[in-house]
Order: C-alpha cells, then structure tokens, then sequence
C-alpha cells in the first residue's frame, strides 16, 4: 500500500500534468488516460472522496454541466493535496523573495480556488486591484467577504462591478482595530500573509502561512471585528 508521501507525490504530478480543464469533456487520448489515472489515484486513497471524483467525472458527458464538473475535479484534487500535505510535510508555509509575484500568486490561488462556501479576506489595504487579481478564482456558489479600510472607495465599485458581471457575491465592511492580513477558506483554514495581498512580491520579501495551533481563536477575532464593522457594500 502506497504511504501518504508516496500518495502526495502522485498527486503533486497529476496536478503538474493536468489538461486544460476545457478539454475534460472531448475525454479522448492523454485526458482519457489523465481522468483514468485520477480515479486509480482517488481510489487508492483513504476517505470517501473516491464517490465525488466519480460522481464528477461522470457529469462530463452531460454538455450543460462540464464546467462545474471540471471545477469539482480539480477542487476534490487540491483539497487532496492539502489533506495529504497535512499529515505528511504540514501546514503551508510559503517564503517568496523580493519579485516573486507569480509564487506568491499561484499559491494564494490555489487556496481560494478550494473555496465551496465562503472566502474572507481580512487586509486593511484591500483594493480594486485585490478583486480583479483574485476574485475570478472563486468558485461558482462561493461568497466572497472584505474586510478593508483604507482604500474602501476604490474596493467597493471594482466589487460591484464584478458581481454585476459574474454573479459572485461580495460584501465589503470597513473595520478598525485590525492591521495583519488573512485569507480564511470556508470558515475553517486561515492563511497569514506578511504583506497586502495586493502587494505580496513585489517590492520586499514576504511569506503566506497557513495558522493551525491558534486557528480557531484567530477566526473567533476576526469574525466579531467583521460584525462590529461597517458595512459599505
């Protein structure tokens, strides 16, 4: 039987080698044998994550639903990894130097795209570049919340915007009494990061790190400053 190192590294490498989700539907030569190795993958692995990926798999020869079946797939592989990741290496702690920015990028993305009910972002400086950089990644039925304050006027018309456009709800409340930034995924995984999330690698060296041991204090913080602040949007 595979270890959860040998099972992370399976899906680390099913992750590199993944089609363009576009093409999951066509189901033909190297993603046939793509999906193929996923299923093997799932149903070697402890959980009951083995039904969903089959459950998603099989909505790709249903047309009206291949994009949601492509999200699900690639969700249920991700939050695979972070599972696996947990108790093999630990929790996520990411070092980007000076210029990095695809790094710092890449990772906050791929922690907002396991999202399926609620990503809160907690950052002073939050502004319109933060929505068009990262919002796109939100999963179809996901909530999206803002906790800001300084550049709340530029914030607010890019969120209405893009919920004009998308459909993804976002609300956006000014509070005070609050300076470091977090991202917290479905009320339950909380990420630090050393700089704004509009900034991270661009000028200086920073980190993202996911908050385990005081995880659940950090979120009963932020979530009493989020009632007490204003709404403004």
């Amino acid at each position: 039987m595979a270890t959860d190192e040998e099972l992370l590294g399976e899906i680390e490498d099913v992750i590199r080698t993944m089609p363009d989700p576009d093409t999951f539907h066509h189901r033909e030569g190297g993603v046939l044998d793509w999906l193929g190795r996923v299923k093997a993958l799932f149903e070697t692995m402890k959980g009951g994550s083995y039904v969903e990926m089959n459950l998603a798999i099989s909505k790709l020869g249903l047309d009206h639903s291949v994009w949601q079946a492509s999200r699900e797939i690639m969700l249920l592989i991700r939050s695979a990894r972070h599972k696996l990741r947990m108790q093999t290496t630990g929790p996520l702690s990411l070092v980007v130097d000076r210029g990095m920015v695809f790094e710092y990028f890449d990772a906050l993305r791929q922690v907002i795209e396991e999202a399926r009910k609620d990503v809160f972002f907690i950052d002073p400086y939050l502004d319109a570049d933060v929505v068009k950089r990262y919002a796109p990644f939100v999963g179809s039925g996901v909530t999206v919340r803002m906790l800001a304050r300084e550049r709340v006027k530029t914030l607010v018309p890019a969120a209405q915007a893009f919920t004009a456009q998308n459909g993804t709800p976002i609300e956006v409340r000014s509070g005070s009494s609050f300076h470091d930034r977090f991202v917290i995924v479905d009320s339950g995984r909380i990420f630090q990061s050393g700089a704004s999330f509009k900034d991270g690698g661009h000028k200086t060296p920073t980190t993202l790190t996911e908050i385990a041991d005081a995880a659940n204090e950090m979120r009963r913080i932020y979530e009493d400053i989020w009632s007490k602040s204003v709404v403004a949007l």
